[in-house]
């Protein structure tokens, strides 16, 4: 599959389908962010160029609807990884602001040092900073679809926090896979989870999984 490219198979196909193939007045390009909507069944990718589109795929066709313009470039790179989230019925991008450093000689070092909050908007402005999370989510964000869960279903999880795993892809010299931890938005800092996180490790920490109430 070509980098930066969504594709889809349902049950019974033999192989995956490029929505390249369908889509493509919307595929002009990379797509750096998918979420699903459980409400309404819709996908909804984020695209490079700063254009975010949902997809319906419930049809016989996939059929794809603009929802909006961000007015600038969502560019990957080693200072910015971006998400796009759904929290309650809000629809986010998320941006993580990271430093890259060489703590030792042929060694590298990743650390987030923000993260932003935009609200997606049907009018301009089309995106609206947000102080945080709210007081009702926790944020996981990592090498997987980025997830908001409601406090009150997880008691155990601490509101207005970004729960970080390490997401950046590999590069040489490798580097050391310390960037995970509680992002704090009400004190603006990050809370690592500690030296037991092995200096050797230079692939991604484990994916967050989507915890079940039953």
């Amino acid at each position: 599959m070509p980098h930066g490219e969504a594709s889809y198979a349902r049950t019974g196909d033999e192989r995956w389908t490029s929505l390249s193939s369908v889509l493509a007045s919307f595929m002009v390009c990379p797509i750096i962010g998918v979420i699903h909507n459980n409400d309404n069944g819709l996908f909804y990718l984020m695209c490079q160029g700063g254009t975010i589109f949902s997809v319906d795929l419930t049809r016989p066709v996939p059929v794809g609807r603009t929802v909006s313009y961000l007015m600038r470039e969502l560019r990957p790179s080693y200072r910015h990884t971006y998400y796009v989230v759904f929290c309650g019925d809000e629809l986010l991008v998320v941006t993580r602001h990271l430093l890259l450093s060489r703590p030792l000689a042929g060694e590298k070092d990743v650390s987030t040092t923000d993260i932003v909050i935009e609200k997606i908007t049907l009018q301009l402005p089309a995106l609206v900073r947000l102080p945080g999370i709210g007081d009702e989510y926790a944020l996981f964000l990592g090498h997987n679809e980025p997830m908001c869960l409601p406090v009150k279903d997880y008691p155990m999880l601490r509101p207005n926090c970004a729960f970080l795993a390490d997401d950046r892809e590999q590069h040489f010299p490798p580097i050391t896979r310390r960037d995970a931890g509680i992002w704090d938005f009400s004190s603006g800092r990050m809370h690592k989870f500690g030296s037991e996180l092995q200096p050797w490790l230079d692939e991604r920490s484990p994916i967050w999984i989507t915890p079940s109430l039953y």
